[in-house]
């Protein structure tokens, strides 16, 4: 019966999987009909923003830490 339960699971992960690979996929298509460059500046630009998050993260960490003390 376990085995059952264990290949369910299993099977329902590598669904999941899938779908979210065919959404993202999807979603980047009208990226993907873009010039080389333009891509290669949309990137960059995610790229940046990411980073960017983060520092405002690890700032925001550091301020609250900062009210603790």
């Amino acid at each position: 019966m376990d085995t059952w339960g264990d290949e369910y699971r299993e099977a329902m992960h590598h669904f999941t999987r899938a779908l979210f690979r065919a959404g993202v996929g999807l979603g980047l298509t009208p990226i993907y009909m873009l010039p080389k460059a333009s891509q290669q500046q949309l990137k960059e630009a995610g790229q940046d923003l990411t980073s960017g998050l983060a520092k405002l993260a690890r700032s925001l960490a550091h301020t609250i830490d900062a009210m603790e003390k």
